[in-house]
């Protein structure tokens, strides 16, 4: 008897514990995270509307290419990578928008 006792038991735990968990979410879809990845208008220059250049950093993992970090005047940062050797841009730059 203490043993059918113990399997049901076991099985109303095993419920419990399935209907108590929640389904994860999924993965953000572009343009729901912070970063926006854009084409850049002109690959050989950067658009005055971009606003001032406030940073300058590395890309990690390769000394050829640098990152150029620009703030408009609604707060808003793009960052386009730039090739040391090439002399060039990205083609791709990535946008950080305040709110």
């Amino acid at each position: 008897m203490l043993g059918r006792m113990g399997i049901l038991l076991v099985v109303v735990v095993l419920v419990l514990f399935s209907l108590s968990c929640a389904r994860i979410s999924e993965a953000s879809t572009p343009g729901e995270g912070a970063f926006f990845k854009k084409a850049l208008p002109h690959v050989d220059s950067i658009p005055s509307k971009w606003g001032n250049l406030v940073s300058v950093s590395n890309v990690a993992g390769s000394r050829y290419w640098i990152q150029l970090w620009f703030q408009d005047e609604n707060g808003n940062l793009r960052v386009v990578a730039y090739a040391l050797q090439k002399n060039s841009f990205a083609k791709e730059f990535y946008l950080l928008r305040r709110r």
